[in-house]
């Protein structure tokens, strides 16, 4: 199976047979260097709706193409915790596929929606750290 999905890069996602008769998504992507910061985000919104229904070659997209804008974004709002980005933005991940994230509101884009997630489950992160580590507000220490 071979889905191909074109933004400002063109990626294909084949699934593979691996060990054990199991499948595995293949991403590949050409050359195109990718534009940096909020503009990335505009080109997957079809990407991120097919993820949140369950289409796992687009999740597998939006993780592979997405995650470093979206870790980048989580680091700025974590401040002394930014070393825990990844972490945040696999959270979020691991809520699209379970379906647990809130809703689209009407006339959002759905790639702003994520960039949405992640900013505030960084910031949550960032109160629940500070509140185990008995801070106001500051980080670690």
């Amino acid at each position: 199976m071979k889905t191909e999905l074109k933004a400002q890069a063109n990626f294909t996602i084949e699934t593979k047979k691996t060990s054990g008769n199991r499948t595995a998504p293949t991403v590949g992507m050409d050359p195109t260097p990718p534009i940096a910061g909020q503009e990335e985000l505009r080109y997957f919104d079809d990407v991120v709706l097919r993820a949140r229904t369950g289409d796992r070659a687009a999740l597998a997209s939006v993780a592979v193409y997405l995650r470093p804008v979206l870790v980048r974004q989580a680091q700025k709002e974590m401040g002394p915790y930014a070393h825990d980005a990844e972490d945040v933005v696999q959270d979020v991940f691991l809520q699209l596929v379970a379906g647990a994230c809130r809703p689209i509101p009407e006339g959002t884009a759905p790639a702003a929606w994520l960039a949405g997630l992640v900013r505030d489950g960084a910031r949550e992160y960032c109160r629940e750290r500070d509140r185990a580590w008995g801070n106001d507000g500051d980080g670690p220490g």
